[in-house]
Parts: structure tokens; C-alpha cells; sequence
């Protein structure tokens, strides 16, 4: 119930906050837009003071003559009226694309900007969901709806001052109408607003299984196991529920709507009955322009219940952006910031990091105390769910500790710009990203395209020559490319990783899972090669490649409980000897 309240307070501003935004979107278009609406207003009030003194004309029997006037006034009206209604179609394309792309550029430039763990809230994914699902067509919609007020207004003023001429009664019933109606259409909105915040993981549920049915890198999977029919059904299913639910509030509120026009229909025939009565005769025009004035209010009734219900979607809309845009992003200042140190030279110091994630009964990390040393290669080891990946988001600025403190060369890394820690590591993860683009842009997503001479160099040393692929070889099927095998796709987060040169850590969480042994055995020979004297850290689960490294950490259940070199740690006979020979037997 508060929320409610809360909502409904805040309506106006939601409203003017988003419309504010739309309008400074296309500023010109939206001037041009609201003059047109004006003057056509202004065109619809006037005919309908023509109208009377035409019929009046005409029914005078004193021929064409008298009327002419009125005729050729109306015509011109007319004109002027269809010619502002080809033009307004112009201006909302034209404000539906610019604004469409306003509010998607504004929301996925904040969507790029969240830190990693708004991701783990299913409310983050349904706010996302809701706003970058209608930003497209929702400026345009406020726009007309707006408008469409703005343009009624002059002829309901226009249309109730006739009615007052016959009896002050008639326009106070229909005005009394037109406002019961804005208010239901409020409390319908609010119906619509409710379902659609408390439906929204079930639609996106729906989205889900469909992109699974249409995306290539489901397609095998999904074929091998035969299961088209089982996920078809599922989508069908959800969505279905979703529609029926939907289509019961519409069904609700279209029949509430239906009985309060038809009673207020009735209620206005009985006071034009009982005018009529009491009037007696009244002229020809005076009685055409009743009808056309009754004609205008009561279509302005509906007009409002429908305008209520849109302009609470709208202040949802409004409020479900501005609700994106008050998360604080990665981009968001320390209250004192320091500079990441480059070079290293004390290192990286763990002190007591813990992290348990959203919902979770258990920490990912627990109380883990760890040094990095400056240009040391770190292995981290584990079964799956140790918290090896974990631990590298932490050190790469993409999570913070739930409790503890990371501290580079002695400075606090929460006081270090997030932006500014990223930049200075390079991480190649178990799945990287397959960029439908070019192999250069690959490389170097940022688009720099004076990086010829290092994005080659680093394609070679992964063992990707310039014969075989060409910095210009668009890659990605679906989009026209060709496809790499995922071997060759790790190489190329490889090199990705490489061409950061500026970065002081490098993290390879896995970076061979998709090569075969041979070439898996040749990067690790140039392992030392490629990372070049920086500190390195390496997440592994074969334990061979970790003979390369100077330490190894083992984690097991969130708990760092072995540290030390390979060596060491082999005649220790602890967690790491165990998985050492567990590994072995494979090979003997």
C-alpha cells in the first residue's frame, strides 16, 4: 500500500522529469510539434463557432448566397486542418527516432556503467528490462499523449461554453464526467503499472527460452538433446500465463470503463431530455452546434479514461528510468581518490577479504590474507567453486570485498577510481567475448585503429599469423563473418590481453581451457615471454602449467589454506600434493 502512495506522489514529477529529457532530445521537432497541435486546436474551436452561423445560413431559405462566407470559412479550415494532419505524422517519426535513440543511448551508456554486482539482483535485470524494452517508441507515445491533451483543451473549453448557453447543467454533468474518468483512468494505470513491475521476470523468463530457440551458439546443444519441443512448450507456457493475466486486467478494466460511460451517457441524454422540455424551440445552428459540443465532450471522456491509464505507463516508465540512473555506477567518485601505482612496487595485499554473494548461505571468500609480490606470477588453484574466479574479479576492480580491504602498494583500493584500477590489469577469462566484428577490432575493442603494428605482433606470438588471418577478416556468422574454431577464439582474447600494455596485472582465469595439449604446452613455454616481468595471476586446474609460477594458493571452499612454492607445496603432502597426484594417474 506505501508503495502505492509513494507512486502516485510522484507522478507529476516522473512525468516532467521524462518529458524533460524527450524535449531536449529534439527541442526543434518538439517546438514545431507543439505549435502545429496549438493551431489545430485553435482551427477545431473555431469551426465550431462557423458551424452555427452556417447552418443558420443555410436553413434561412434565403439561398446559397448568405452562406457562402461560412462555406468558403469552413472549407479553409479544413484544408489548413488535413495539412497539419499530414505534417504531425512527419514530426513523430522524426521524434520517435531521435528520442528513441536518446533515451537507449542514456540507458545502455548507464547499463555499461553498473559495477558487476547489481547484475547478481533479478530486480536489476527486470528494471533493465522494462526500460530499455520501451525506450524506442516512449517518447513519441508521451509526446502524442500530451499533445493530444493540450489539443483538446480549447475545444472542451469551446464545447462547454455552448453547452452553458442552453443550461448550466449539461456542462457540469459532462465536465464531472470527463474528471470521474481521468481518475478511473489513473486507478486502471495503476492496475497496468502493478502487474507490469510484478510480471516483469516472468516476460523475461518468456525472452529467454526464445532466444535459446534462436541463437546459433544454443543451436547443437539443442538438437543433440532433442529438446526444441520441451523449451517451445516452456516459452509457450510462460508467455501464455503472462497473457492471459494481462488480458484478464485489460478485460477488468475495459468493462469498469464501459459502465461508467454508458451510465454518464445516460445522465447526459436525460439532462438534454429535460432541457429540451423546458426550452422549447431553439435554432437551427444553436441545436448543431449542442450536438457537436455533446459529440466533442463525451468522445473527451473517453479520450480521458484511455489518456489516465497511459500517462500512469508513462510515469512508470519515468520512474523506472530515473530508478537505473540513481544506481551508482562504476564511474561514480571516491569521496578521495588516489592514483593506482604503476609501477608496483610494495604489491597487492589482501586483509581479510570475504565476499559472499546476493541470496548466497555461504561466502565465496573467507577471511583471505594474502601478498602479491610486484612482478610475481601467482597461481590460484582449487576445486570448482573455491572462489578462484571470484578472487580475480576482486583484484581487477569488477567486485569489492563484502568485508576486509584490498590495499595496492599501501593505498586502499576503494579509494582508487574503479576505472583506474581496471585500466591497469589485462585478464584473459574462461569464456571471453566473440566480438561479431573485425579481427583487429577483436583485439582492440576500443577502436583504435593505430594499434596495427601491436595487434599483429600480439596475434603472432599466440600463434595467429598474418598469412592465415587478416587484421580485416570480419568475423561472426551471424553477421556476414566467419567463424573461428574456440581454440583460435581464446588465442584471440590472448592477444586481447597482450595489446594492454599499459596494464601492471595480468590475470589468466583459465586461458587455455579451449586449446588442445600441444598448443597448450607451446603458450605456457612462452608463458614467462608473454607476460613480460608483470605480475601475474594464474587460475588454473590442470596443476601443470603451475611449475611456471613463483607461489601457488589453494583455495578450498572459499578458504585459502595452502601457499607456497610448487615445490614446497608437493612435499607438504597437503590439498595440493592430493590434486598433483590425483592429476598424475591420468598420465601414468
Amino acid at each position: 500500500m506505501s508503495r502505492k502512495i509513494e507512486y502516485k506522489r510522484s507522478l507529476p514529477r516522473n512525468l516532467l522529469w521524462l518529458f524533460s529529457r524527450i524535449f531536449s532530445s529534439a527541442p526543434y521537432v518538439a517546438i514545431l510539434w507543439i505549435l502545429l497541435v496549438l493551431t489545430n486546436a485553435g482551427l477545431e474551436a473555431g469551426a465550431l463557432l462557423l458551424l452555427r452561423a452556417t447552418v443558420n445560413s443555410l436553413v434561412s431559405g434565403a439561398g446559397i448566397g448568405p452562406a457562402s462566407p461560412w462555406l468558403i470559412a469552413l472549407c479553409l479550415v479544413f484544408i489548413a486542418g488535413q495539412t497539419i494532419s499530414i505534417l504531425i505524422p512527419l514530426l513523430r517519426e522524426q521524434m520517435r527516432l531521435r528520442a528513441g535513440f536518446a533515451l537507449q543511448q542514456d540507458a545502455m551508456k548507464k547499463i555499461s556503467e553498473l559495477p558487476l554486482e547489481a547484475f547478481d539482483h533479478e530486480q536489476t535485470h527486470n528494471l533493465i528490462h522494462r526500460v530499455v524494452d520501451g525506450a524506442d517508441v516512449r517518447g513519441t507515445r508521451l509526446m502524442e499523449d500530451a499533445l493530444s491533451l493540450l489539443e483538446y483543451v480549447p475545444v472542451l473549453i469551446t464545447s462547454t461554453v455552448i453547452l452553458g448557453l442552453i443550461s448550466i447543467w449539461l456542462p457540469v454533468v459532462q465536465v464531472c464526467g470527463i474528471l470521474f474518468m481521468r481518475f478511473l483512468g489513473s486507478r486502471f494505470g495503476g492496475r497496468e503499472r502493478r502487474f507490469e513491475v510484478e510480471n516483469t521476470g516472468q516476460r523475461r523468463l518468456a525472452d529467454y527460452y526464445a532466444q535459446l530457440l534462436t541463437h546459433r551458439q544454443t543451436a547443437s546443444e539443442i538438437r543433440l538433446w532433442s529438446i526444441g519441443e520441451t523449451l517451445l512448450e516452456r516459452w509457450g507456457k510462460t508467455l501464455g500465463d503472462y497473457m492471459r493475466r494481462h488480458l484478464r486486467i485489460s478485460f477488468q478494466n475495459t468493462y469498469q470503463g464501459v459502465l461508467v460511460t454508458i451510465l454518464f451517457s445516460l445522465v447526459s441524454a436525460m439532462c438534454l431530455f429535460v432541457v429540451s422540455l423546458s426550452s422549447g424551440q431553439i435554432e437551427a445552428g444553436l441545436a448543431a452546434l449542442l450536438l457537436k459540443a455533446l459529440a466533442n465532450i463525451s468522445g473527451g471522456m473517453n479520450s480521458a479514461q484511455y489518456t489516465g491509464i497511459r500517462f500512469m505507463q508513462h510515469a512508470g516508465y519515468g520512474e523506472d528510468f530515473r530508478r537505473l540512473m540513481e544506481i551508482p555506477s562504476t564511474k561514480t567518485s571516491s569521496v578521495s581518490q588516489a592514483p593506482y601505482p604503476r609501477p608496483l612496487r610494495e604489491g597487492i595485499i589482501l586483509q581479510d577479504v570475504t565476499y559472499r554473494y546476493p541470496r548466497a548461505h555461504t561466502d565465496a571468500l573467507r577471511n583471505i590474507n594474502l601478498h602479491i609480490h610486484p612482478g610475481e606470477i601467482l597461481a590460484i588453484v582449487g576445486e570448482n567453486g573455491a572462489g578462484k574466479t571470484t578472487l580475480a574479479h576482486i583484484l581487477a576492480g569488477l567486485r569489492s570485498p563484502t568485508a576486509g580491504r584490498v590495499t595496492i602498494d599501501g593505498t586502499d583500493a576503494s579509494i582508487i577510481a574503479p576505472d583506474d584500477i581496471r585500466s591497469a590489469c589485462s585478464a584473459v577469462f574462461q569464456h571471453p567475448l566473440r566480438y561479431p566484428t573485425t579481427l583487429r577490432d577483436n583485439v582492440v575493442p576500443n577502436i583504435d585503429n593505430n594499434l596495427d603494428a601491436q595487434v599483429q605482433s600480439a596475434l603472432t606470438r599466440v600463434g595467429l599469423s598474418e598469412e592465415q588471418f587478416s587484421l580485416e577478416m570480419l568475423l561472426g556468422p551471424e553477421f556476414g563473418g566467419v567463424d573461428m574454431s574456440s581454440g583460435e577464439w581464446q588465442r584471440v582474447a590472448l592477444a586481447r590481453s597482450l595489446v594492454k600494455e599499459e596494464a601492471t596485472l595480468v590475470i589468466f582465469d583459465e586461458p587455455t581451457a579451449s586449446l588442445d595439449p600441444l598448443a597448450e604446452l607451446e603458450l605456457f613455454e612462452n608463458f614467462v615471454k608473454l607476460v613480460n616481468g608483470k605480475t601475474a595471476l594464474l587460475i588454473a586446474h590442470r596443476l601443470g602449467p603451475t611449475r611456471l609460477a613463483n607461489r601457488v594458493a589453494v583455495l578450498e571452499k572459499g578458504n585459502l589454506v595452502e601457499i607456497g612454492t610448487p615445490a614446497e607445496l608437493v612435499k607438504k603432502n597437503g590439498k595440493y600434493a592430493q590434486m598433483f597426484d590425483a592429476q598424475s594417474r591420468w598420465y601414468q
